[in-house]
């Protein structure tokens, strides 16, 4: 079978398009040149967690050379900037706290991997993200699945995928644990940096905090930070500096306990902040949603659990779909609910889809 496997220099992408070359398929690299912050200091990007940079993409070629593996480098950087940065720094501007790797899943990596195999006559595209596929014959569809490994997952990235790039797309590490994938990397002679690092969510900025790049992009307007009983405690640093249920970084003295973000109100340019208690949120309302492995009856009450951050535990509850919109409603109140983020829905070890988290 002739596969195109998205190659990132990573220990994974790597062992990925090894591990299919050794089961007898032609295998074809893809590699694609995302939007790099220009105005970002010089020496962020030689931090060794980023893949997105010279460095990164000078390895995958030595890579690709090494592995006898043809290379198509393709540069969407234009495209990236407008569909992912752009909308990610508006996002953060009105208050949301965004995740642009479910966007980059779906509208550009998984849609470009899919034009670039059309092109070449590959029959499948390949990623080394830890997530499975099975096929639901019974109701004509594919269905998304946790990785076996399940501290490893990231089935949450995913969840926008459509049907089609489902059918098409392979994880070959979905049934593998980390440790299996470091003795593959041995057996195949791939380098391991001696202090290895994951390579980190965002790679479009190479900083290690999100926030030096939000400065870079969003003025700063700072305003008063106050409890839910509206008493000044002090002043924030910019709005875009904070998010539901954050307890670091609020620089407020003299507490007898921890506060947490509990709102932020964009208009007033005011931070609210309270008790742990205060700040935790029993249900949810999300939009645009996506249904993945099945479609759920409209108005019915399904028991299902949630992820409401990409490493977050999943929490039991309930969900309910009006058509356009759900609402899951926790067993147990949670922490850090965030708009703009997503809400993912697993029957089990099953995703059955998501949304982006509307409010709470």
């Amino acid at each position: 079978m002739k596969i195109l496997v998205s190659m990132s220099g990573g220990v994974d992408s790597t062992v990925t398009a090894c591990l299919l070359k050794e089961q007898g398929h032609e295998v074809i690299g893809a590699h694609f040149q995302v939007w790099e912050d220009p105005l970002a200091p010089s020496l962020a990007h030689l931090l060794p967690s980023k893949c997105c940079t010279e460095q990164g993409r000078s390895r995958i070629r030595k890579i690709a050379e090494d592995y006898n593996i043809p290379l198509y480098e393709v540069d969407v950087s234009d495209e990236f900037k407008c569909n992912v940065v752009d909308k990610f720094l508006e996002e953060y501007k009105a208050g949301l706290t965004p995740n642009p790797c479910v966007r980059c899943n779906r509208e550009m990596k998984h849609a470009k991997l899919g034009e670039l195999a059309n092109e070449l006559g590959c029959e499948r595209v390949a990623t080394g993200h830890y997530a499975r596929v099975k096929n639901d014959i019974k109701n004509d569809r594919v269905m998304l699945l946790e990785a076996s490994d399940k501290t490893k997952d990231q089935s949450y990235y995913l969840y926008r995928l459509s049907q089609q790039q489902l059918a098409h797309t392979m994880f070959p590490l979905g049934e593998l644990k980390k440790s299996e994938v470091f003795k593959l990397a041995k057996k195949f002679n791939i380098p391991i940096p001696e202090h290895y690092q994951e390579s980190q969510d965002i790679c479009f900025f190479p900083d290690a905090d999100v926030h030096d790049f939000l400065d870079r992009y969003i003025e700063s307007s700072s305003g008063d930070i106050v409890d839910t009983s509206g008493k000044i405690l002090g002043k924030h640093k910019g709005l875009h500096h904070y998010t539901e249920g954050q307890r670091r970084g609020l620089d407020i003295g003299g507490l007898k306990e921890p506060l947490h973000v509990v709102h932020k109100d964009i208009e007033a340019n005011i931070l609210i902040v309270g008790s742990k208690s205060e700040s935790k949120k029993s249900e949810l309302i999300a939009s645009d949603i996506n249904w993945v492995s099945f479609v759920p009856d409209a108005n019915k009450e399904y028991r299902y659990s949630a992820r409401i951050h990409s490493l977050g535990n999943l929490r039991s509850g309930s969900m309910t779909y009006s058509g356009d919109k759900l609402e899951f409603i926790f067993d147990e109140a949670q922490i850090g609910v965030s708009p703009g983020q997503s809400v993912v829905i697993y029957d089990e070890e099953v995703l059955v889809g998501g949304g982006v988290i509307l409010s709470s």
